[in-house]
């Protein structure tokens, strides 16, 4: 990925991305850079979630033993 961003701008990145997919006939070369930044995208939200979902896991988990 280029550079750390929020997962909320990685979402707009893809939205855009789609967007410009569905609204243009690209060349093979463009489609295939937007599709490779696509899943890289795709990959850091995933890891996001995952991690976010294991950090809330934790905190209900301290919640409990409380």
């Amino acid at each position: 990925m280029k550079s750390p961003i929020s997962y909320q701008k990685a979402i707009e990145e893809l939205e855009s991305i789609l967007q410009f997919l569905e609204q243009n006939e690209a060349d093979v070369d463009q489609m295939t850079q937007k599709l490779k930044r696509a899943t890289e995208l795709i990959g850091f939200c995933r890891e996001k979630l995952h991690k976010t979902d294991l950090e809330l896991q934790a905190i209900f988990k301290e919640l409990e033993e409380k």
